[in-house]
Order: structure tokens, then C-alpha cells, then sequence
């Protein structure tokens, strides 16, 4: 069996195993997963034309089956990756507007191609399709740049609107969703690529082209499952609610300095940090600090993103850093290994922890601890 056909076969078997998974494994996220699987799914079927020369595939069926392919696997995967990012996702009707494409591809095909066979069965003798084929190709292109770019920003808007509202460093770690249009671009150059090429005159390319994008999209899909699995240990969605805050104040000038009041408010909160230690609940957020408080959410959102120029995540680093630094300068707990202390201290992750630990003092726990040990003794 030539290489292509054992790669297609195997990625075709893996699409459709994962699909099967994610549509029986219980999940947080199972709208998450039925959308991976239907993007799974399609991935397949369009794969499978690799195989339509060995049966008797009806023109329409294949048709119908690169549009689908062609059209709907970008949405699908963006669909996915907003219920990652939104906690409260769900299906709405202006999500039916990413079947546009999908729609102006079928009106295209529709005059020569569709409508022939349904009122003949056949084609009447034509069979050039020069426009129709070059018009998918471009508007498939033009939906993946698209997509690519639209990802992006709502994945970046994920991460600042995440800092201003949360604390917890175990779930804040979005890496492997800008992987995943990462991913996107690659697949996107390769298949533009073999486009080139399919329509070229370098058909000597074509056959190795057609396995490296096999290769890549097989590791792709297999990848991509298996982050989604352990996507609710790894993410934790926001809600669509929360709005993004700037962090200038458009109310002060520049030299100018904070009002009383908003600086009374800064030093309230400054005291009940100290004295309550909120910052030591590792999934604090910014909605219950403020309940402590006594404040709105938004109200404190504003106070610390735009009067007090931080995010909320980063004032909370901050604090668990500092008490940190007091745990490990204190002879009295030199018994407490690093790991108990950065629990204590409201992390989770040894790994994240070492890393804010060292970019605020320059030093890693061990090394701080051991200087300041050293220090007292002096």
C-alpha cells in the first residue's frame, strides 16, 4: 500500500476514534468536545478522498464533500476555542453567519454543477470548472486568514481580561490554544503550498506535498485531542460578560496626582490585603476580594487596573512573592521545604512559582533562602 494511502487510513481511524471519545468521555466542557468531534468527523470525510477512485463516489457527494471539508473545519475549531475561553458558551443564531462561505461556495457550484445533475444526472458535456475551483480555493484561503487572525485577537483579549479578573496561577496558561492557531498558520502555508503546486505545472511535488501535509495534520489532530483532554485542569474560561479594562485613566494627567478618595481606597485595600491575607486562597478572584471589601467588582477592577496601574493578577504575584520572601528570611521555618511554602503562599505550580519568584528578586528560592539564612547569622 503506497505511504499516502497508509498515512490517510490511519489519520482517518484516529479522527473518528477521538470523535467517538469526546462525544462519550464525561467533560465540564462537553459542548467543547462535541464541536471537536464534528470537527473531527469532517476532517475525515474529507480525507477519505484520497480513496474515492476505488468506488463508485457520486460528483454531487464529492462535491458536497470538499465544501464541507473546505468550509466548515476553521469555524468548527473556532467555535471550540471560544468555549474554551467563555465558561458560559453557548450556540447562537449570529454563529449561523459562519456558514456564509459554505453557502457562497455552493451558489457558485450550483449553476453548472448541482443543478445539471439534479434535472439530467449528468453534466451535459462540460466538464471544466476553471472559475468554480479557483473561486473555493481563494474564498477557502481568505476564510482561514480569517479565522487565523480572529483567534488571535480573542485569545490575547482571553489573557488581559483574565489578569485583571483572576489570581489563580494553575489554570491561567493559554499557550496551547495560540499553539493551536500556531498550528493553523503552519497547516495554512502547507496547504497553500500544494494548491500552487496542484495547479502548477510541478506535479513531480504534488505526491510528496500531499504526505507532509498527511504527516503534519495526523500530529496536529493527535495533539489537539489530547490538550483538550486536560483542557479544564489547564483553562479557566471567563465569562463573555467581563469587559476588558485599559489601564490608563483617562481622568488623570500626566504629574497629576490621585484624588483623596482614590487614594484612601488604595491604602483600604493595601490594609486588608495585609491584615486578611486573601491573596494566600490560590483561586481567589477579583469578585471576592471585592465582596470582602465591600465594593463592586468593577468598581475595584477599575481601582487597581487604572488608578493603581496594574492587573489584578499581577498585584496578587506580587503579594504571594513578599510573603514568600518573609517565610524563607524567617530561621524559624527553614524547616518548611520550597514546595510547602509556595503552597502556603496561594500557588499551585512549582514551575510558575520559581519563575515569578526569581523575575521579582533575581534569585531562585533555594538561592534567596540560603543568601538570607547566611545574612542572619552575620
Amino acid at each position: 500500500m503506497p505511504l499516502l494511502e497508509t498515512i490517510t487510513i490511519l489519520l482517518i481511524f484516529l479522527s473518528f476514534l477521538f470523535a467517538i471519545f469526546l462525544i462519550g468521555v464525561p467533560s465540564k466542557n462537553t459542548l467543547g468536545n462535541r464541536i471537536l468531534a464534528t470537527f473531527l468527523i469532517i476532517r475525515a470525510v474529507d480525507a477519505s478522498s484520497m480513496f474515492h477512485y476505488r468506488f463508485n463516489i457520486h460528483p454531487v457527494v464529492d462535491q458536497l464533500r470538499h465544501d464541507l471539508g473546505a468550509f466548515l473545519q476553521e469555524p468548527l475549531l473556532f467555535l471550540f476555542i471560544l468555549s474554551i475561553v467563555y465558561s458560559d458558551f453557548k450556540f447562537q443564531k449570529r454563529h449561523m453567519y459562519h456558514l456564509i462561505p459554505l453557502v457562497l461556495s455552493l451558489m457558485v457550484w450550483m449553476p453548472e454543477f448541482y443543478l445539471p445533475y439534479l434535472e439530467f444526472g449528468d453534466l451535459a458535456g462540460k466538464n471544466d470548472f476553471y472559475f468554480e475551483s479557483r473561486f473555493t480555493y481563494i474564498l477557502g484561503a481568505i476564510q482561514k486568514l480569517f479565522y487565523i487572525i480572529i483567534t488571535y485577537l480573542i485569545i490575547f483579549r482571553y489573557q488581559k481580561i483574565y489578569v485583571q479578573n483572576f489570581s489563580s496561577t494553575k489554570p491561567f496558561n493559554y499557550q496551547w490554544l495560540l499553539m493551536v492557531n500556531h498550528m493553523s498558520v503552519a497547516l495554512f502555508f502547507i496547504a497553500s503550498i500544494k494548491n500552487i503546486v496542484k495547479f502548477s505545472d510541478w506535479d513531480e511535488y504534488l505526491g510528496p506535498m500531499r504526505i507532509f501535509t498527511m504527516l503534519v495534520m495526523l500530529f496536529f489532530i493527535s495533539w489537539l485531542v489530547l490538550k483538550a483532554l486536560y483542557a479544564p485542569q489547564l483553562f479557566s474560561g471567563i465569562g463573555s460578560s467581563l469587559k476588558l479594562i485599559t489601564k490608563s485613566n483617562p481622568n488623570i494627567k500626566k504629574n497629576e496626582s490621585l484624588s483623596p478618595e482614590i487614594e484612601q481606597q488604595i491604602l483600604s485595600l493595601k490594609a486588608h490585603l495585609q491584615k486578611h491575607e486573601s491573596f494566600l486562597n490560590p483561586d481567589l478572584t477579583i469578585g471576592d476580594l471585592a465582596k470582602e471589601m465591600g465594593m463592586e467588582a468593577r468598581e475595584l477592577s477599575l481601582l487597581i487596573n487604572k488608578s493603581m496601574g496594574q492587573n489584578f493578577y499581577k498585584l496578587m504575584i506580587d503579594y504571594r512573592i513578599e510573603k514568600a520572601k518573609s517565610i524563607f528570611s524567617d530561621p524559624s521555618k527553614n524547616h518548611l521545604s520550597v514546595l510547602e511554602v509556595l503552597y502556603s503562599v496561594g500557588y499551585n505550580s512549582k514551575s510558575s512559582f520559581n519563575q515569578a519568584f526569581k523575575k521579582n528578586t533575581g534569585f531562585t528560592p533555594t538561592e534567596f533562602r540560603r543568601r538570607q539564612l547566611k545574612h542572619n547569622k552575620i
